[in-house]
């Protein structure tokens, strides 16, 4: 383990404004979302993708020729746009194996150009010597997509040569299906997976009519008990792979369905195209990155009048009245032909129970380790001790301070917020309680959590709200999903109920009891909420919505108001406040091409760190009536215009459709900014306009299309579990801007999103890809940005020998892996990352979420299973006498178990907020 230091805790005057915990040491918080990709597409206004056609011999039909025969293959590619980066001619031999993994490493199956960026033409003459069926196509890809353009496909079957004619192609050999061992072989070197396929009950290639349902039965073994991932997969006669986006259900995934020994996946499928398909099963273990691909099956499809001459299985024409179709993977909203089934999908989220949210929230430590022994360590925890002074419902009891205990000191602060839970009475507790999770007072410091000492803390006054309660006809319950700003400070949570109703909860000192109402916005029955994110300086909610009626994934937009706490914050919506809110407004939904979002993390390039930035005026005191100040927020000097963004972007995945998608939010900056900024007449006209109705300020997406967000990238990844967008770059960090997707596998994809957020020429910008990955823990469900900096961190460069420091609301974050019981602690680099602390206990059961306090070194668990709420102390905390209290028994450890909270439910999500 490294020798991680934590910048210290710096203790400051305590103010009961939320406005002063803006420490410059310890930069203010990040965006933080509850979460229940093969190859991207090219969007609107990126351009035009290549066009690609392929012939072989004179043709571009399917061909038949004896062992030895050669064939001319040729290909172009054009590109309208004059961009085009690779052309690839691409082989697939009768074993499965596609050229590019490594039989066939020349020119002009590889990727270079033979022309220019708008047009190149491959070709060469290619020898088929192997009998079986060979599969021939051309791909390319220009600079505005990270997808391929796909070719038609072409299959040459060769007959053995014996047979003396090139007419009629001798019956594909059928493999030998290696006996599957009951238990993995003892053996220390990496042996690979052996797979089998078979279809309608054979190996052998079938012919069949349109509508012809066949069983399709793949088989993965390993000797070494180290499988990973194991697929069935089909081509169309079109020539897309399932893979490709067509098909994204199991068993088509990378699921394993038995164990790491042996997985069998089994489904049956209708072929209802004329044409050849093409179907094998692959398997990866932990030995390796490529695919071990079975034996192919080729079903060749005839028009359902024809009758084929030697079909392999009996054919039988569909009934007339065809029956529903069923689901094709437990769990799962989609059938077996990749569409929508309306049942599953209305069902998905209609029980909410322990076992159904489990369920969503994928699989536990104990599903994917039956039997295991538990390994994990107790970690040293402080004892805790009683306080009888002044503030004692805040730090009694406590964990750290001197030896005579507490005693009288005007400094003060505590981290207070809310805990989502399902809850055991599900009929009458709301499932939101508030709770403490770090205080400082008179000399000591409460680690431990614990339920927050103001009013009645179970449940949460505002599930008490009157105005909620005449919205809904009843009083809010069940949160689905909650956040609360790691960029602005957010005094209160945004709160998603089952019921449509996004809602507020707050703290003691989040607003004046006469700031009412809290605000409210209840979406139509049709639209069901299922997860939430803010933008960086809380100017918008972003809602990934399920449509019931359309059966479509959407993106709600949600402009914010947040003028409570006068003092300290902007009265204007959609311009930076600090999140004691006041309005919302409901600007349209945003199509998606997904069905079913289940997670969104959000970003904005403005920043706010304080009056330092602005003349020594807090936000209420930068008044954009006067002319000179907005001009200056508009264009002038760069620390007056970085206040308000001009960028920004979500980042929105679906665990069902196997997706994540890029949303470029900037029309919707510029709409802000131009309306508030441009000129005094447009600030004036702004101001006078706004409301709630139709025609108000700010307008509906119906109202001023241009505005509108729009989906800039998408990505087919395998069962996406979390996203995190990054919120900012330190003036002199070497990195840049980044997104990132977690998987079940426990991958995390590194996006840059630079080209998304940066303004200032200093600031890195690349194009908008993914650049790398890393390894955490299995089924990591949340992510969360570090808020404090660990020094010095792997990856980071060194300057003038002094390691950088990372940007910890960038580059720098927690991993809740629900399938190892683990928190990771993650830094990356460009496109490199490494987990570089793991935290691990014998307390912690299922850990689902995770966040970091922003005032101590706290890092929460919302640990599921548990049914409690955990913290763990992850740096040095400095009382303000200079006394220094390092994690562990010896003051020495990377962290230390600092406490546990119970719930009458199921945790599943936390977050907090510096109260004083």
């Amino acid at each position: 383990m490294l020798g991680i230091k934590t910048a210290p805790v710096s203790i400051m005057r305590g103010n009961s404004s939320p406005f002063f915990m803006l420490l410059k040491k310890i930069p203010p918080l990040l965006i933080l979302s509850l979460t229940f990709f093969a190859p991207a597409a090219v969007f609107a206004g990126w351009g035009t993708p290549p066009s690609v056609k392929l012939t072989v011999g004179s043709g571009t039909s399917d061909v038949q020729v004896a062992s030895g025969s050669s064939l001319k293959i040729s290909a172009t590619a054009s590109d309208p746009d004059g961009d085009m980066k690779e052309h690839w001619l691409e082989i697939q031999n009768p074993s499965g194996k596609w050229s590019w993994q490594g039989w066939l490493n020349v020119e002009p199956w590889l990727g270079s150009l033979s022309g220019n960026g708008s047009s190149s033409t491959k070709a060469t003459t290619f020898t088929f010597n192997t009998a079986g069926t060979y599969a021939i196509r051309s791909t390319a890809i220009d600079a505005q997509s990270s997808d391929w353009s796909i070719s038609n496909v072409i299959h040459v079957t060769v007959s053995a040569a014996s047979s003396g004619s090139g007419s009629a192609p001798a019956p594909a050999p059928t493999p030998t299906p290696t006996p599957t061992p009951s238990a993995p072989a003892p053996s220390s070197a990496p042996v690979a997976p052996v797979t089998a396929l078979t279809v309608g009950g054979g190996a052998a290639d079938v012919t069949v009519v349109s509508g012809t349902k066949l069983n399709v039965t793949g088989t993965a073994t390993d000797a070494n008990g180290d499988l990973k991932e194991h697929w069935l997969e089909i081509q169309n006669p079109s020539g897309a792979w399932s893979w490709q986006g067509w098909l994204k259900v199991e068993p088509w995934l990378g699921g394993l369905v038995g164990s790491t020994s042996k997985s069998v996946k089994s489904t049956t499928y209708t072929f209802d195209q004329t044409g050849t398909y093409t179907l094998r099963t692959t398997a990866i273990d932990s030995r390796g990155g490529d695919w071990i691909v079975s034996n192919l099956v080729h079903v060749k499809v005839t028009a359902a009048s024809t009758t084929p001459s030697t079909p392999s299985t009996p054919s039988t024409p569909p009934p007339s009245t065809t029956p529903p179709p069923v689901v094709s993977a437990p769990g799962s909203i989609f059938n077996a032909d990749g569409s929508v089934n309306q049942t599953a999908y209305v069902n998905q989220l209609a029980v909410w129970t322990h076992d159904s949210v489990s369920q969503l929230l994928g699989p536990t430590f104990e599903q994917l380790n039956p039997n295991a022994t538990d390994d994990r360590p107790t970690n040293f925890q402080p004892t805790s001790r009683q306080c009888s002074t002044s503030y004692v419902n805040k730090i009694n009891p406590f964990e750290l301070g001197p030896p005579g205990g507490c005693y009288p000191d005007s400094d003060y602060w505590s981290e207070t917020g809310q805990v989502a839970y399902v809850p055991d009475d599900i009929a009458n507790d709301p499932g939101l309680d508030r709770v403490q999770t770090f205080a400082y007072y008179n000399h000591v410091f409460a680690l431990s959590p614990r339920l927050d000492w103001t009013g009645i803390p179970h449940p949460d006054a505002q599930t008490k709200e009157s105005n909620y309660k005449a919205m809904l006809g009843f009083a809010p319950k069940n949160p689905v999903a909650m956040v609360r700003n790691y960029g602005m400070l957010s005094n209160e949570a945004l709160v998603l109920y089952r019921d449509g109703l996004l809602g507020v909860a707050g703290t003691q000192t989040s607003r004046e009891w006469w700031e009412r109402p809290y605000p409210g916005l209840l979406f139509p029955p049709n639209k069901v909420p299922t997860s939430i994110a803010l933008t960086t300086g809380n100017e918008f909610a972003l809602v990934t919505i399920w449509d019931t009626q359309a059966l479509k994934g959407q993106l709600a937009v949600v402009a914010l108001e947040a003028k409570w706490l006068p003092f300290h914050t902007w009265p204007y919506m959609a311009l930076p406040n600090q999140g004691s809110w006041s309005d919302m407004k409901l600007l349209g939904y945003l199509d998606l091409p997904m069905a079913a979002p289940s997670s969104v993390a959000a970003a904005s390039n403005g920043w706010w760190s304080g009056p330092s930035q602005t003349a020594n005026l807090v936000l209420s005191q930068i008044d954009l009536a006067n002319d000179s100040v907005r001009a200056g927020i508009y264009s002038g000097d760069m620390q007056w215009t970085r206040v308000v963004a001009n960028k920004g972007y979500a980042i929105v995945a679906s665990k069902q459709d196997n997706r994540a998608v890029i949303v470029d939010l900037t029309p919707l900056f510029n709409y802000v900014r131009e309306s508030w900024l441009s000129s005094g007449q447009n600030f004036r006209k702004t101001l006078s306009t706004r409301g709630s109705g139709a025609g108000q300020w700010p307008l509906t997406f119906a109202e001023n299309p241009s505005m509108k967000p729009r989906v800039v990238w998408q990505k087919d990844l395998p069962k996406p579990t979390a996203v995190l967008a990054g919120l900012m770059l330190d003036r002199w960090s070497p990195d840049r801007h980044k997104a990132y997707v977690a998987r079940e596998d426990g991958t995390i994809h590194i996006i840059d999103t630079s080209s998304l957020m940066a303004r200032f020429s200093y600031e890195k910008n690349g194009a908008l890809t993914e650049i790398g990955s890393l390894k955490v823990g299995r089924n990591p469900v949340s992510m969360a940005f570090a808020r404090h900096i660990d020094y010095p961190l792997p990856l980071l460069p060194v300057r003038n020998g002094t390691p950088a420091s990372p940007d910890v609301l960038n580059n720098q974050f927690y991993v809740a892996c629900r399938g190892d019981r683990e928190i990771d602690a993650v830094v990356t680099y460009d496109g490199q990352g490494t987990v570089y602390r793991r935290i691990r206990d014998r307390r912690m059961g299922d850990p689902v979420a995770v966040s970091v306090a922003g005032r101590g070194y706290i890092v929460s668990v919302a640990d599921y299973a548990g049914r409690k709420l955990l913290s763990f102390r992850v740096g040095t905390m400095t009382s303000r006498d200079g006394k220094v209290y390092g994690p562990g028994a010896d003051g020495k450890a990377d962290y230390e178990f600092a406490g546990q909270l119970p719930f009458g439910g199921y945790p599943i999500a936390v977050n907090t907020a510096n109260v004083n």
